[in-house]
């Protein structure tokens, strides 16, 4: 029994760790000031069926003494168009920091955001995916407004 249980875990275990994703993304991001060019990483674990939540961290490079960084956690359902492509839409929450840094002084700001967009990703191997992502980053919050993110991403099954 001990023996069943245990490879019954280890199975399950390792379903469940082919499926997870990690990867690392290029963001550039409009609507805002300055628009502004950056890095991320995300992690993607499946939920039933055809959903998947995601998690991920962006920073944005210092440009006109701006820089901006955010965290995410969406919710994809993938669609898949056939030879392991899949379209999915997006919808999730975050929060998004500015920080200006000019002559010796400092400000930042913090605003929640609601993201909604969509993406495709591409198999380039079998454990590994190319995803191209456009979403829109509405901030909510004095100073709100709108930004567009264009996201140029791989990611690798774990």
């Amino acid at each position: 029994m001990k023996k069943f249980l245990l490879m019954a875990v280890m199975a399950i275990a390792s379903l469940t760790a082919n499926a997870q994703t990690i990867g690392v993304n290029l963001d550039y991001a409009t609507n805002c000031t300055p628009s502004s060019l950056g890095i991320g990483v995300k992690y993607q674990h499946p939920l039933s069926g055809a959903w998947r939540l995601e998690g991920s961290g962006n920073f944005y490079f210092k440009k006109d003494y701006t820089t901006w960084w955010d965290l995410n956690v969406n919710a994809h359902y993938l669609f898949d168009l056939g030879s392991n492509i899949n379209f999915y839409p997006l919808a999730g929450v975050g929060v998004d920091t500015s920080s200006v840094s000019f002559g010796g002084s400092s400000t930042s700001h913090t605003w929640f955001i609601t993201n909604i967009g969509a993406g495709i990703e591409l198999p380039i191997t079998s454990s590994v995916k190319l995803n191209f992502e456009l979403k829109d980053q509405i901030h909510f919050g004095d100073g709100g407004g709108s930004r567009i993110v264009f996201q140029l991403g791989v990611g690798f099954a774990i």
